[in-house]
């Protein structure tokens, strides 16, 4: 996951959704439930970095809404930021 956002902030799209991608695929294999968050989040920015506005809603949408759901305070209120930017 810190790959991937490393490589989103430098612009190597390609690169990071692999290994956000990668990253995914490791939480859901565990009760990885906060690195999932996190890792949807860093989606969530990769795809509105990329242009695509309704996956990066949908990635940020999820990952506030289960940041939500589990008291994960500090990724909720950073995708509904992610989200609130998408909106201008």
């Amino acid at each position: 996951m810190w790959l991937g956002s490393l490589a989103t902030v430098i612009g190597r799209y390609e690169e990071a959704e692999s290994y956000l991608e990668e990253a995914a695929e490791s939480n859901s294999t565990g009760a990885r439930r906060f690195a999932g968050a996190r890792t949807d989040l860093a989606m969530g920015r990769l795809l509105a970095a990329k242009g695509d506005e309704q996956a990066a809603r949908e990635a940020l949408a999820k990952a506030r809404d289960s940041a939500s759901a589990r008291g994960y305070s500090s990724v909720e209120r950073r995708a509904e930021a992610a989200l609130s930017r998408l909106s201008r």
